[in-house]
């Protein structure tokens, strides 16, 4: 189902985040405005796919709890596939970001967004390791 090609190391400088979603364990970063999501601890059934800690999840701007950017969805044997999301903080309570999703053909071509697709939706929920929202 997924695989990923890069991985990141925080920087101990910036703001962070402690997030679930849907059984990963995700730190989101902060840096003058701009958001980074990575994969702390993928779910079993991700590392089994190739995702490791680090992989990046989202990437954009958090500002006035708006949060705006590029997601990224992983099939195994493909590059990611970028798609734009946009979301509003819910306090310290996490936040749900959406957008019309990567919608696979064959193999790795993607035919199209659709808002029907599974990953149209991403719900992240603070696990109040980190900092407020």
């Amino acid at each position: 189902m997924v695989i990923a090609s890069t991985t990141a190391v925080v920087a101990a400088d910036h703001d962070r985040s402690y997030l679930l979603h849907n059984g990963s364990e995700i730190i989101a970063t902060f840096n003058r405005g701009e958001m980074r999501m990575y994969y702390e601890k993928p779910k079993p059934s991700l590392r089994q796919a190739g995702i490791d800690q680090g992989t990046l999840l989202f990437q954009g701007t958090a500002n006035d709890g708006h949060i705006k950017g590029t997601a990224f969805v992983f099939r195994k044997g493909c590059p990611p596939a970028p798609y734009e999301v946009e979301g509003r903080a819910q306090g310290d309570v996490g936040f749900e970001l959406s957008g019309p999703g990567p919608k696979f053909g064959a193999g790795c071509a993607v035919l199209g967004l659709s808002w029907t697709s599974p990953h149209s939706r991403l719900t992240f929920v603070s696990d109040n390791r980190g900092i407020d929202w």
